[in-house]
């Protein structure tokens, strides 16, 4: 079975944008391979992308290793030796020192030396909420209604930040770790709320909307570190912008941005989002809305982002030489699915454009490889977009699947048969042709049911 640990670690003077060598080694103890793999599996709070880009070493007859890889801020990256994982947040500059061994459950992964407090807390907190909590406290979780959920979250909260401070007083962390930690302490429990506890419909009433903002968005620092954060920022402008529904039109979404201003950075960053999603617009369109973005946001870094990213979408498109475009001419969405009958269809309805549908893919590459063999399709709908950068999009994401880009015809036909007000947006239809669910999860939340419909008859 796999196991997952998650370290955080992090140092002083963070940056977005120049990477540097972060020198990692150590040895792992009961290995169940002769290599070790660090791979990048951030979700950037900012592009809204993830970046799944692979370093390997070999471990020695002892198990040790020494690899290095770049950061350029701070990011989630995945340890895998065999069939056993580990998490880790790495912040630029770090060098560390680490033993791991999956067979120590009290303490799987250990720093030595430098930085070795700040990776230990976590073994420290994991030990202290598993007094309080034991292995419950997800399931509890699952139980409750969004306002109990909520309130059970930040008496987690609490304690773990209770331990930090306390934790603080007596080992040397940098201030960098202590305030991410601190601030991840004090918006999660709101965003695990919003999504995981909070339905749809939620979203859109104003006493949901006003308890899940009472620390409200006017932190600088969590603008620019804190996904949290910036989910929460997200929720209360969908909420302002015409009652909470998704606006499809990325231009008005992007004029609204700049009319109905934030403060200060989260104002800045915000505005940033909203530019990227013209990253692979027509020149005219982009160079209207890059002008009106450079008269809002003045930080550098932000800036550097937007142009970084329309130089890698350019490049993308000009490589891109992909054949199979499947540019739909069907009569109906039945055509398509009556093609896949007799096994189960997984529909993701997507666009290039879309950073929250680019951000789940590493998701559904996950979900593809655990069902593997089985009686599944994943169909993919290009939903409003260009076939150029439907079709960049799908090879710089390595999307394998059924793939369609929907005309207008099909899209208004999607729209009343799924009640569609938002991409992603995903749907589940059974061997038989029947629409089993309308809204359905993500891919990461969606295995077990696809699983057991796989399995029927």
């Amino acid at each position: 079975m796999k196991k997952y640990i998650l370290i955080i670690v992090l140092l002083l003077q963070c940056t977005i944008l120049l990477a540097q060598n972060v020198k990692i080694r150590g040895v792992v103890k009961n290995a169940t391979d002769n290599t070790i793999q660090f791979y990048d599996n951030s979700f950037n709070h900012i592009t809204r992308s993830r970046n799944g880009t692979r370093y390997k070493a070999d471990l020695g007859k002892d198990g040790a290793f020494e690899i290095t890889v770049p950061e350029k801020s701070i990011n989630e990256w995945v340890i895998e030796v065999g069939e056993d994982f580990a998490l880790l947040y790495l912040c630029v500059n770090n060098h560390l020192n680490l033993t791991i061994d999956f067979k120590n459950t009290a303490a799987k992964v250990i720093a030595n030396g430098p930085n070795a407090a700040e990776v230990n807390f976590l073994n420290v907190l994991k030990q202290k909420t598993k007094e309080k909590y034991g292995n419950e406290f997800y399931n509890r979780i699952a139980k409750l209604n969004p306002i109990d959920a909520l309130a059970l979250r930040k008496e987690r909260a609490a304690l773990e930040l209770e331990e930090l401070e306390s934790y603080k007083k007596t080992h040397a962390i940098s201030e960098k770790y202590y305030l991410w930690l601190k601030t991840l302490f004090k918006y999660q429990p709101y965003e695990r709320t919003l999504v995981e506890s909070l339905a749809p419909a939620m979203r859109q009433d104003s006493n949901y909307v006003a308890l899940l903002l009472e620390n409200g968005i006017n932190d600088d620092y969590a603008a620019k570190n804190s996904n949290e954060y910036n989910d929460l920022v997200n929720l209360y402008m969908h909420y302002k912008f015409n009652g909470g529904k998704f606006p499809f039109t990325t231009i008005n979404y992007f004029e609204f941005s700049l009319k109905k201003k934030l403060s200060g950075l989260t104002n800045q960053v915000f505005v940033t989002r909203q530019m990227l999603n013209f990253t692979g617009s027509a020149d005219s369109t982009y160079e209207s809305a890059h002008q009106k973005f450079l008269k809002e946001v003045t930080d550098p870094q932000l800036r550097q982002v937007v142009i970084d990213s329309r130089n890698n979408h350019l490049k993308r498109l000009a490589e891109s030489n992909m054949s199979k475009e499947n540019i739909s001419q069907n009569a109906s969405l039945n055509e398509i699915f009556q093609k896949y009958k007799g096994k189960v269809i997984y529909v993701d309805f997507w666009a290039s454009w879309c950073a929250p549908c680019r951000g789940e893919m590493p998701n559904s590459n996950v979900l593809k490889t655990k069902l593997a063999g089985k009686d599944v399709v994943f169909l993919y709908f290009g939903y409003q977009d260009q076939k150029q950068n439907w079709l960049a999009a799908r090879k710089e994401l390595e999307i394998n699947g059924e793939h369609y880009l929907l005309s207008p015809a099909l899209i208004k036909e999607a729209n009343s048969l799924f009640q569609i007000t938002g991409i992603p947006h995903y749907v589940i239809i059974d061997k038989d042709g029947t629409i089993l669910n309308k809204k359905a999860e993500r891919p990461g939340q969606v295995y077990n049911q696809l699983l057991k419909l796989t399995a029927a008859k």
